[in-house]
């Protein structure tokens, strides 16, 4: 998991991404906050709702989990 979450500023950039907002849940894993230059990677467990997140995002990569299909699909 640490390597694809460590090329992901590289990836994203190239792609014409300039910030990536991972939301995590409750495992033990956390990524590294990024904040250079033209770039930035930040990350939260949870929020009550991630409704306004995903409304603003130009992407969404989701496991797909009901929640998710929910605001998706709203």
């Amino acid at each position: 998991m640490s390597d694809c979450v460590s090329c992901s500023p590289q990836l994203f950039g190239r792609l014409g991404y300039h910030s990536i907002i991972l939301q995590i849940g409750r495992g033990i894993y956390e990524p590294e906050i990024i904040n250079r230059k033209g770039f930035s990677m930040k990350y939260y467990r949870y929020k009550d709702s991630i409704e306004e997140d995903i409304q603003r995002a130009s992407l969404v990569i989701s496991h797909a989990g009901m929640a998710n299909f929910k605001v998706l699909s709203s």
